[in-house]
């Protein structure tokens, strides 16, 4: 995205209008892409949780969803 955004600004001010045009649709694409991914993200987390949440409620085994593992604390791995 940002790069895109820097050729059509580079095409803008060197009167490139090819350049200008493909980069804008780029810079559209990518954030098209990011608004999809943003969106998906957020309902796989919530689905995730509700599901972890509702496995507390049963017995037996707890579920541990994927994003959850996004904020456990990492080790250096040089550091063995």
């Amino acid at each position: 995205m940002v790069g895109a955004v820097a050729w059509a600004v580079d095409g803008l001010a060197s009167g490139q209008t090819q350049l200008l045009w493909t980069n804008g649709f780029f810079a559209l694409v990518a954030m098209f892409g990011m608004w999809r991914w943003l969106g998906k993200r957020a309902r796989f987390g919530d689905a995730s949780r509700a599901e972890e949440n509702r496995s507390e409620r049963r017995s037996g085994d707890e579920l541990l969803y994927a994003l959850s593992l996004e904020d456990i604390p990492r080790r250096d791995p040089t550091a063995w």
